[in-house]
């Protein structure tokens, strides 16, 4: 019998924990809770910061929406906002006369007449004339029809010469468009709260509909400008279909308004009387009837091309082009032959009668008539004069940084502007006088330099004498001489400069 031997070993425990691992484990487990409650808390503040911003963007476009349904200010830059889209702009005192006598009166009795005309030859010659039997002439038709042909070349014609004007620049456009385009639109609704998908479609279909959509049909435009010269054939046909078209439009609007008061009046006065046979009440109702709406037509067709959003911006980029196309127009207070230094001779009192008769005794007959008109001695003694104030500047000249460059051109300056440049001024006539070319080195004749044909070459002695005095009448006269002035004293150290001037050498 075999001995059983029974294995009483206990399976081996796990060893009881140190207490430094102990006290290691609880920390990291209350760590790691922590930051699974600090990470759940800022989850849940971001997604509350989220919603609450979504819900103050929220009130916010909404509010917006409202403002701007509620006050609607001009997108257009120089609108006040808060205005009604019809609101007339301030318009200056020409422009309202432009409005007032020619595009109102003036078309109105134009109008009149040409209707009074047609109803003579309409009305005078017929037997029967009624004012609703259709069979005869009946002139309640005639006021219908009247209305939609003269509404139309009203809107043409008149449309077309304020383009005319406009760009004539005889009259100005409105400082801003009108009518105003920007008024008036529909309140937005959010399509995702229809609950049906046509609703949705009427929703966004909505959205861009308005009061304002109308009006931008009647605002002008350079459609309307039919007769410049510069247009196609095709172009002119095109502009013309999109004239007569709003301009029927504009008509219809018309009609019911003046169509009925127009019948109001004249129905219960003359409804079962022949006007006929010779009669002028008939012609005198038409007339009367397109003078009226002339008048009220014609400033509104010359508004809205004066209001259109071309004209204005067409106006103010002329504006602005005149304002700084020519900046030194308004700084200018010299001309340039003014501008030009020359030099000084302080022994002549050029504001003396004797000092006149002296220029005019020594003038050659040849300058004085083609080279020297008047303008330029009366600008080269005025430069005289002003120099006389400074005989500094003769010794020690100071260049002068405001004045151009010698090659910048002057417009509008006339027979100025050819001469700018080529003038010799005082800060380098001291060195020509000593070297180069132009250095005193014969005493055979005065070597005379004309600057306004850029050659040098010995002139008689008439011509010699300058545009001034003469070397013999200049020892006559006082003698209190600078260094520059003392060496007037002897003829053969002179050089003098035909028609700009002389400098003493």
């Amino acid at each position: 019998m075999d001995q059983i031997i029974l294995d009483t070993t206990l399976p081996s425990s796990p060893s009881p924990p140190s207490p430094s691992n102990f006290i290691s484990n609880s920390i990291n487990q209350n760590h790691q809770q922590v930051q699974n409650q600090i990470q759940n808390q800022s989850q849940n503040q971001i997604i509350h910061s989220f919603q609450n911003l979504n819900s103050n963007l929220d009130i916010e476009s909404s509010h917006h929406l409202q403002v701007h349904s509620d006050h609607d200010p001009s997108s257009f830059p120089g609108r006040p906002p808060g205005l009604h889209p019809l609101a007339i702009p301030p318009l200056t005192l020409k422009q309202k006369l432009y409005i007032i006598l020619p595009q109102m009166l003036g078309a109105a009795v134009l109008d009149g007449l040409a209707n009074f005309g047609i109803g003579c030859a309409m009305y005078l010659n017929a037997k029967n004339v009624r004012i609703w039997i259709l069979k005869n002439n009946t002139v309640a038709g005639d006021m219908a029809i009247t209305i939609f042909i003269q509404g139309v070349l009203t809107f043409c014609i008149a449309s077309g010469m304020v383009h005319v004007d406009l760009r004539k620049n005889t009259i100005t456009a409105f400082p801003y468009p009108w009518p105003d385009t920007s008024w008036g639109a529909a309140k937005r609704l959010s399509p995702d709260n229809a609950k049906t998908r046509i609703g949705k479609l009427w929703t966004t279909f909505h959205n861009d509909q308005g009061f304002s959509r109308g009006l931008h049909f009647f605002s002008g435009s350079d459609v309307n400008d039919i007769f410049d010269r510069r247009l196609s054939r095709s172009q002119f046909f095109t502009r013309l279909a999109w004239s007569i078209w709003k301009g029927s439009v504009l008509s219809v609007i018309y009609f019911f308004i003046i169509w009925p008061i127009a019948i109001a009046i004249v129905s219960p006065i003359w409804a079962g009387e022949n006007l006929g046979n010779g009669n002028f009440t008939a012609p005198l109702i038409k007339g009367v009837y397109g003078f009226v709406y002339g008048l009220l037509m014609n400033p509104v067709c010359a508004m809205i091309a004066m209001g259109s959003e071309d004209s204005v911006r067409h106006h103010r980029a002329e504006r602005q082009r005149q304002q700084f196309e020519n900046p030194e127009k308004v700084a200018m207070r010299t001309t340039a032959a003014e501008r030009v230094s020359m030099p000084v001779i302080p022994t002549i009192e050029l504001s003396t009668p004797q000092a006149d008769n002296l220029i005019e005794e020594n003038m050659s007959p040849r300058s004085h008539l083609n080279e020297n008109p008047l303008q330029r001695v009366e600008s080269l003694r005025r430069s005289l004069e002003l120099l006389s104030a400074h005989p500094n500047n003769l010794v020690n000249p100071q260049p002068d940084h405001d004045q151009p460059t010698p090659h910048d051109n002057y417009p509008g300056l006339g027979w100025r502007s050819s001469d700018v440049y080529r003038r010799r001024s005082i800060d380098v006539a001291p060195h020509r006088i000593s070297q180069g070319r132009y250095s005193i080195k014969s005493t055979s004749g005065p070597l005379t330099r004309s600057t306004s044909t850029g050659s040098a070459h010995p002139r008689s002695t008439n011509e010699s004498q300058g545009l001034f005095v003469s070397p013999r009448k200049l020892s006559h006269l006082p003698t209190n001489l600078s260094h520059h002035q003392r060496l007037n004293t002897s003829s053969s150290h002179r050089r003098q400069f035909s028609q700009q001037g002389i400098i003493p050498e």
